[in-house]
């Protein structure tokens, strides 16, 4: 399991550097694939339902921009998911997430963006729901490598983790 990991891994690495489909800012058409760790949130369940929790989220997230320029950006649709760690047990969140990735011009490596996603949380003992807002941004390393920092109310307050263009 761990060897087939590191080739998995290994292969996305070399997918996306070598792949010349995406450009660093967030337009149509671009589709990111991402990993992250993360502090604290909300949409997590225990025995008594739907809770705050102070943990470490481990996620994946997945957009693709939808739209051509409206206004000052594009507007990107997706899915997040992961696992949330907590004192006294842990959770699975899967949910689908919209942002609008503001377009600057001067800042060709930067995405910044601000969005809402909707989760849905769940373990052994129960089940929930929740809304959540967020802002980030994106460092393209690479034209396919991202760095990304998500702060917000939702998954997880803070997230930071690695993108990958695809």
């Amino acid at each position: 399991m761990k060897n087939t990991f590191r080739y998995l891994l290994l292969a996305l690495v070399f997918a996306t550097t070598f792949s010349d489909g995406v450009l660093a800012q967030f337009r149509q058409g671009t589709n990111i694939l991402g990993v992250g760790l993360g502090f604290g949130g909300y949409g997590g369940v225990n025995r008594s339902g739907l809770a705050f929790n102070t943990g470490i989220p481990i996620g994946v997230q997945w957009e693709i921009g939808v739209s051509p320029k409206l206004g000052v950006g594009y507007f990107g649709v997706g899915a997040l998911g992961g696992v949330y760690f907590f004192t006294g047990g842990s959770f699975v969140v899967a949910g689908a997430q919209g942002n609008y990735h503001f377009d600057i011009p001067t800042a060709k490596n930067l995405d910044l963006f601000a969005g809402l996603n909707l989760l849905f949380a769940f373990n052994e003992f129960a089940s929930g729901a929740g809304l959540g807002l967020n802002i980030g941004a994106r460092y393209f390393f690479t034209p396919n490598i991202a760095g990304f920092l998500r702060l917000g109310y939702g998954f997880g307050f803070a997230m930071i983790g690695v993108d990958f263009g695809l």
